[in-house]
């Protein structure tokens, strides 16, 4: 029987970054878990790298993160492993000016563990789009 479902782990993950709650943040993660994070080319796979990154963030003003609904995805890779992707979007003040940062997510949860998020991964979604061959764009079409 799973202790958690896959979009409540998300929503409260999402909860305790709004509210800037560190001890909620710490209990969601396994003390091992990876975590590959939005703002840092760093691999945290330490419960005091992935506090300290978190309460850098915490640090900013109006920070926020909204999640895109529709683009979340549940797959379950076992009986209480699920994989929860979709996007969401980081808002925060950065030298007292609004800014915001799309960006995709992944979180790998064991269900059954009071600490389900295994893996975290998130990475901003790039500004510019190349539109090229490999895109599926044929070069050759309006010619």
């Amino acid at each position: 029987m799973n202790v958690h479902e896959p979009e409540q782990v998300l929503h409260d993950w999402i909860r305790a970054v709004n509210e800037k709650n560190e001890g909620l943040i710490e209990e969601l993660y396994e003390p091992a878990a990876l975590v590959m994070p939005t703002f840092s080319n760093m691999f945290l796979d330490r419960n005091d790298k992935k506090i300290g990154y978190f309460k850098t963030l915490f640090a900013r003003n109006e920070l926020l993160v909204t999640l895109h609904p529709r683009t979340v995805r549940v797959q379950y890779v076992g009986s209480s492993v699920a994989v929860v992707s979709g996007l969401y979007c980081w808002s925060m003040t950065v030298e007292e000016e609004p800014v915001s940062y799309e960006a995709r997510f992944s979180f790998v949860l064991d269900l059954s563990q009071p600490r389900p998020i295994l893996h975290h991964h998130s990475s901003q979604i790039p500004r510019t789009i190349y539109c090229g061959p490999s895109a599926g764009v044929d070069p050759g079409a309006g010619k």
